[in-house]
């Protein structure tokens, strides 16, 4: 039996806002629960919420996995005491009572176990594989499911398992010339499949309007298929070798010698551009739904949030970051329309990709005024950095205007008093930028001259 030292109980009631557990990990005997290679029994440090029970063995876990979330994941040592932690449990339960163990438990089970496969990719002559670890995780979903069928958990928990399995048990076997049929699984129909189920879970938080579920582990999943996408989108491209090229003509040829056959795995992935709409889209669906929940926060003065509320609000921020990059992001194909149809002397089509200027500005305007929204969301009083995410933003959202125009005017001018702020803030570090944005007006106004 796991051993709870130093007096678990009473030792966390006594503190007020932090409780912690220290459990030491057994060696999981072999009695058809999960057995992998594990490291020498440590004690482990859990923190748990100040309003749970210390006692409370299932609570135990979760600060376990929680312990792991917010750390540097660098080692499986915490992995491996939520595995034994889990077995123990699952062996300390009669027929009777296996029903205790809840949704969430059989969650955090999964995930632990299809983490430990990032540990052991090496592993092959050791006997565990890196498709024994997603198996087990997700016959561990399975079984949750049988008594939990609408879980909310176990449906983000199988949507996550299956985006690391796809990189970690398919890609990396993958090669230039790799086709479908060496391939036992559809790469597209496992993905959409993972898609499915975060879109499952998604509409039971919004119709139970249970926004508090929508926490870290979660936005993992999002920052999880955004990797994979990267994976995905760059299989097979030599960015490495081109940036010593000497023209953007000779690196769209080498380029062109990597393209993906339509008979390798991941091409319908890679072409189809409704992956990269719905990371962008449920991403900023994500940030909504948790504003909902935190944005009440923003207006307490820093003494009065306690630990809990000031960790929420950075959340909030973090994903408000990630929203808008991935809304400046989306706005790209778009803006890049736009420009080569106003400005480009050398361009005689009228429409690119079913698209002419004005829809194409719109587009890129709507996307990128989003994106300003979540980056201010995100702006932090010390951190100069953020500042300038928000003046490049408006600065993308100006070059989308007219030439000239009073909106692109006003919005050069709002980048360059932030620019300016967080320069002086740091000793002249964005001076380039800042430079940059006031030489172009400059330019332009040479430009004026000259036309008078």
């Amino acid at each position: 039996m796991a051993k709870r030292t130093l007096g678990l109980g009473k030792a966390a009631k006594q503190k007020k806002k932090q409780k912690t557990a220290e459990i030491t990990p057994e060696v999981a005997e072999t009695d058809g629960s999960a057995s992998f290679p594990n490291q020498p029994s440590n004690e482990i440090t859990v923190e748990l919420d100040e309003e749970v029970d210390p006692d409370d063995e299932l609570a135990q876990l979760k600060g376990l996995w929680n312990t792991y979330l917010n750390s540097a994941k660098d080692s499986e040592h915490v992995l491996n005491g939520i595995i034994h932690e889990s077995d123990r449990l699952l062996r300390n339960q009669s027929d009777e009572d296996a029903s205790k163990l809840s949704a969430e438990f059989h969650s955090i089970y999964a995930l632990s176990l299809a983490e430990l496969a990032i540990f052991h990719t090496e592993d092959q002559e050791k006997g565990s594989t890196v498709k024994e670890f997603f198996d087990a995780a997700l016959e561990r979903i399975e079984l949750g499911q049988e008594q939990f069928p609408d879980s909310i958990e176990l449906k983000f928990a199988k949507a996550k398992i299956i985006l690391n399995r796809i990189p970690l048990e398919y890609i990396s076997k993958m090669t230039l010339d790799s086709a479908s049929k060496e391939f036992e699984i559809n790469i597209t129909k496992l993905l959409d499949d993972a898609l499915n189920n975060y879109e499952e879970a998604e509409e039971s938080v919004i119709l139970l309007k249970n926004y508090s579920l929508l926490d870290r582990n979660i936005f993992e999943i999002l920052n999880a298929f955004d990797d994979l996408l990267d994976i995905v989108y760059n299989f097979g491209k030599v960015d490495e070798l081109a940036e010593g090229l000497d023209s953007d003509e000779e690196e769209d040829d080498l380029n062109e010698q990597f393209k993906l056959s339509k008979k390798h795995p991941l091409y319908k992935i890679q072409q189809n551009g409704k992956y990269s709409q719905w990371i962008q889209e449920h991403s900023e669906k994500f940030a909504d739904l948790i504003s909902l929940e935190y944005d009440h926060l923003l207006k307490k003065s820093q003494q009065d949030l306690s630990e809990k509320e000031s960790n929420q609000i950075s959340f909030l921020k973090l994903v408000s970051k990630k929203t808008g990059q991935l809304l400046l992001q989306s706005s790209e194909p778009f803006s890049n329309i736009f420009t080569t149809l106003t400005y480009d002397s050398d361009n005689e089509e009228s429409e690119i990709d079913g698209l002419d200027a004005i829809k194409a500005q719109k587009l890129a305007i709507d996307l990128t005024k989003r994106a300003i929204k979540f980056f201010e969301k995100a702006e932090e009083e010390e951190e100069p950095q953020s500042w300038v995410d928000v003046a490049e933003a408006v600065i993308s959202l100006g070059n989308l205007y007219d030439y000239e125009s009073k909106e692109q005017n006003e919005s050069y001018k709002i980048a360059e008093k932030r620019l300016k702020r967080a320069n002086n803030a740091t000793n002249g570090k964005y001076q380039k930028i800042l430079d940059n944005l006031i030489n172009n007006d400059d330019d332009d106004d040479d430009d004026d001259d000259d036309k008078q």
